[in-house]
């Protein structure tokens, strides 16, 4: 099961410390050694129709390294106040995960929190 998660200065009730720019998330990926900016926009398909998405990537968009696999994957979504992401299950229930550890990293720099949709926090 996987859980749209959120890199947010906004807390609980949508009180909150004010939007993520732009500007300060390509400085927060840049920051990091496995993350990077994502370049063009990203293609899903859904198995079970088969039907393409396209989701246009705003110029935040960004990837992270996965040592196992050797390989760059699409993760983070960049919009107008915030950052998105899928929080798989591993994400939730395993505070060492990579994914867990990288986007803890980034809202520390971004003086923000990784809040789930139901409000939970993950420090």
């Amino acid at each position: 099961m996987a859980y749209m998660i959120r890199i947010t200065r906004n807390r609980k009730g949508g009180e909150g410390g004010g939007a993520i720019t732009l500007a300060e998330w390509i400085d927060a990926v840049d920051s990091l050694a496995h993350v990077r900016l994502a370049d063009g926009d990203y293609a899903v398909t859904l198995p079970e129709t088969g039907q393409v998405f396209t989701l246009r990537n705003t110029g935040g968009d960004a990837e992270v390294f996965l040592p196992h696999a050797d390989s760059w994957r699409r993760v983070f979504r960049w919009d107008d106040e915030q950052v998105s992401f899928v929080g798989t299950e591993e994400f939730v229930s395993n505070a060492a995960c990579q994914l867990r550890r990288i986007a803890r990293q980034l809202a520390e720099v971004l003086q923000a929190s990784v809040i789930g949709d139901e409000g939970e926090t993950y420090p």
